[in-house]
């Protein structure tokens, strides 16, 4: 393993594993052997796109979209960005590419995806309905403290694009009177997400227009 190593988040795809280390380097390997996936070693001299720093890795259905999402942070002035990162599993030479997050919506505000400062607690995809299409819930802590959801889907990854079809942000503090979320989790088939505060869980539907619902109290 590289030196001085602080391994903050690890991610697979069929083909690579990515660590996200506390220092803000991702370190790669990608499996040559069919038979034995996720084998090897991370170098400390290959790091993506010559060392630029990063936030967070973030799941999603890569399978769909052929990319898993992460947060870039700006070196000028260290706000975060939305960016795709391509794991191709048949070639080498298209694999690991950056992609930029547009759209051609013009409801769609692609501001959304640009110098997060709000802090991402958690992130799941979920059921959008579309099959070259990847839905994602983020939940967002703002600096005032509120919690929002932001939930977008994506299509599939262009050369050095991929496209947001929609994108929509509710504040579970204001709207829904969240003031301490402790947990969240997507159920099976992602057409619910879960939220926990103390002392209630909430359902929110991801297939009919956000519907939420109190769950269980306890």
């Amino acid at each position: 393993l590289p030196l001085n190593f602080a391994p903050k988040e690890i991610m697979q795809t069929c083909w690579d594993s990515f660590i996200l280390d506390e220092s803000g380097d991702v370190y790669i390997r990608r499996s040559t052997d069919k038979s034995a996936f996720h084998t090897g070693y991370f170098s400390d001299k290959v790091k993506l796109w010559n060392g630029q720093k990063f936030s967070k890795l973030m799941f999603s259905r890569y399978n769909k979209i052929n990319a898993l999402l992460a947060l870039e942070i700006d070196q000028e002035s260290g706000l975060q960005n939305y960016v795709g990162i391509v794991s191709y599993y048949n070639t080498e030479y298209r694999n690991l590419r950056r992609l930029e997050l547009v759209t051609t919506d013009n409801e769609v505000d692609i501001n959304d995806f640009k110098n997060i400062q709000d802090e991402v607690i958690c992130s799941d995809w979920r059921n959008a309905g579309g099959y070259y299409q990847s839905g994602m819930s983020v939940l967002l802590k703002t600096i005032n403290g509120d919690y929002v959801l932001h939930c977008f889907v994506l299509d599939e990854a262009a050369t050095t694009s991929i496209e947001v079809v929609s994108s929509t942000k509710i504040n579970l503090t204001k709207e829904k009177g969240l003031t301490n979320i402790v947990g969240m989790c997507t159920n099976k088939e992602k057409n619910y997400t879960y939220y926990c505060d103390d002392h209630t869980i909430y359902a929110l539907d991801n297939r009919h227009d956000n519907k939420f619902y109190d769950v269980k109290r306890f």
